[in-house]
């Protein structure tokens, strides 16, 4: 695994900035919660500079940050009853929520896939999307978030499904085996990948942010238990991520330091990926968006995750979104 990936030992609470700012005064509340692909992508990354600047503890929280490979185990783990929030991607909340599950969406945290790049051996014939044609494109699991791109992707440039052949690789190293045999021509991973990867060894095919439209990456999820049980630490927790938000976006190199600090990234990896995404506004303050969740939800429809048109607007509650950001109402 690159530099870029490696896991942070022991308890992310622990974390850099513990109580620089916290009140002394006021005891802080134990919260648990779980980020998809947290320290190992960029999507969570607001939450380690949330942590490690004390943003959270200034909200009065002491949150300890689970990580998962995202998908069902979110909703699964969240639905068990003993976390008050969960990030995750779109596909597994509109499943879950469509069987039944009491679950609501409490904000739009990341409405792009600015991270994810389509990338070949330096020495591939393929030198930009356009030239997928007859050629392999792989993506990791069967209708996940690199299986819908790819889709996409596919529908965009005005090819039929038999023009280019999709592979679902598997994992990221499963991914680049199949690349560096030939047995696929580009494969659809993290931009962490890709410049973590020696100098010369890939080229850049594409960026999703220049070949898509936005489509939202990962939302804030809870459950109407914890909405009624505790809707102040929903409100912190949400709160406390925005201050990293408006953080990263006026002291970049302080919160590149924070990100490789926490999750032990190389710091110069670090600062090229989150170069890539600070222009375009990658982290979004939590307000839902129409046009990238519409998005998200024509995409989940590509790849069979649903049939039917999903109104996911039945299942978003902005009651914890602070005042002065707008609503779905004024959009």
């Amino acid at each position: 695994m690159p530099p870029f990936g490696r896991r942070m030992l022991g308890s992310v609470a622990l974390a850099g900035g513990l109580g620089r700012r916290a009140r002394a005064a006021d005891p802080l509340r134990r919260v648990t919660i779980q980020v998809a692909n947290y320290n190992d992508g960029m999507s969570g990354a607001a939450w380690a500079v949330a942590l490690d600047r004390g943003f959270l503890r200034d909200q009065g929280l002491d949150v300890e940050i689970r990580s998962s490979t995202g998908g069902s185990a979110d909703v699964r783990n969240l639905m068990a009853g003993d976390l008050a929030y969960v990030e995750s991607a779109v596909p597994p909340v509109a499943t879950a929520t469509r069987q039944g599950a009491e679950l609501r969406m409490v904000a739009d945290n990341v409405r792009s896939f600015g991270s994810t790049f389509w990338f070949a051996k330096a020495t591939s014939p393929v030198n930009s999307v356009r030239d997928l044609k007859g050629r392999t494109l792989s993506y990791s699991n069967p209708q996940s978030a690199t299986h819908m791109l790819a889709v996409m992707l596919v529908n965009k440039l005005g090819l039929a499904r038999g023009d280019v052949r999709l592979l679902a690789g598997g994992g990221m190293g499963p991914q680049l085996t199949l690349l560096e045999s030939g047995a696929v021509d580009v494969v659809t991973a993290g931009n962490q990948i890709f410049h973590a990867a020696p100098a010369g060894k890939y080229k850049l095919i594409g960026r999703v942010a220049e070949e898509l439209p936005t489509i939202t990456n990962v939302v804030g999820v809870t459950t109407t238990k914890a909405i009624r049980e505790q809707p102040d630490v929903i409100r912190r927790l949400i709160a406390g991520r925005r201050q990293a938000v408006a953080f990263i976006r006026s002291n970049t190199a302080e919160a590149i330091d924070s990100m490789a600090r926490v999750a032990r990234w190389d710091r110069e990896v670090t600062r090229q990926v989150v170069m890539d995404l600070v222009n375009i506004d990658f982290w979004g303050d939590g307000d839902f968006g129409t046009i990238d969740m519409d998005n998200a939800a024509a995409g989940i429809r590509l790849i069979g995750v649903m049939q039917e048109t999903f109104d996911w607007r039945r299942f978003v509650d902005e009651q914890f979104l602070p005042p002065d950001l707008p609503r779905l109402a004024a959009r």
